[in-house]
């Protein structure tokens, strides 16, 4: 899927989400994230969310993450993903994510573009009925290129989400 395939979506979403009377949610986070390439490996990640529950147990999301800068790559992502919800309890929910991530990594005058899978595990806490906060893993397996060097990328984060 192209880059302004998902800007597309990202931009129709807000008007679906309202349509479905809603179901319709946007969050923030912030974490850790390692990379498997670069000279250094560590580094801070933050990134936004906005989803449309379809049913209870399953979700879209769209997302934009600044994964981190790693030496001199920066790296960023834009996906789309399902989430399937598992309910712990009256507030509680374990989820999967699947998807697909379009990612670029620059450095200086060189940058690498690639579009592959992205996969994440979290847990979410409802604190109000429209207030939500998530604890969660996602992996971008395949991030850079010739260029700039490549690897996968994992992001640990703590994140906060209102519903509409």
């Amino acid at each position: 899927m192209s880059a302004r395939a998902l800007l597309a979506a990202l931009l129709l979403l807000p008007a679906l989400a309202f349509a479905q009377d809603s179901g319709a949610y946007a969050g923030v986070d912030v974490g850790y994230s390692h990379a498997g390439f670069g000279t250094d490996s560590a580094a801070t990640a933050y990134g936004a969310y906005v989803g449309l529950a379809a049913t209870r147990s399953f979700s879209f999301e769209l997302g934009y993450r600044e994964l981190g800068e790693f030496g001199p790559v920066e790296t960023r992502a834009l996906s789309l993903a399902g989430l399937w919800s598992i309910p712990l309890n009256d507030r509680t929910a374990a989820y999967f994510k699947v998807g697909i991530a379009r990612t670029e990594a620059e450095a200086g005058s060189l940058s690498d573009s690639r579009t592959a899978a992205l996969v994440g595990i979290g847990a979410q806490y409802d604190v109000a009925r429209a207030l939500f906060g998530r604890a969660s893993w996602e992996r971008y397996p395949k991030v850079g290129g010739s260029k700039t060097g490549e690897g996968a990328i994992d992001v640990f984060a703590l994140g906060v989400g209102v519903r509409f």
